[in-house]
């Protein structure tokens, strides 16, 4: 599991995912104490981190800000295929207190070869 908190903190990697296909993202993602404007995203990227689309974005008031971890999973569109720079981030936008939080665990990249 990783704790993201503490200014706009992020966590990414690129996973490679050449010599293969049909990839999926499925990932375990929290937050808590959420409020206004701050969020906790979960995004990816085909170019290595230049341009990035958010796969799932939590925000102040969204049944997912409880503190209890909820799965999800994501087919991606052709671009994730066979690529080198396949990159995943996950940040939290906003922070400005103590209490809030952005959890993610049990993160899988898959495809067919």
């Amino acid at each position: 599991m990783v704790r993201i908190r503490k200014g706009d903190s992020a966590l990414w990697r690129i996973i490679s995912t050449s010599g293969y296909t049909n990839i999926v993202v499925s990932f375990d993602m929290t937050a808590t104490g959420l409020d206004g404007d701050d969020n906790v995203q979960a995004l990816w990227s085909a170019d290595g981190g230049t341009n990035w689309t958010v796969l799932k974005q939590i925000n102040a008031g969204d049944p997912e800000n409880d503190w209890t971890f909820h799965h999800f999973e994501f087919s991606l569109p052709s671009s994730a295929n066979d690529n080198s720079n396949f990159t995943l981030k996950f940040v939290i936008n906003n922070y400005d207190g103590y209490d809030e939080n952005g959890r993610v665990d049990n993160v899988v990249v898959k495809g067919t070869n």
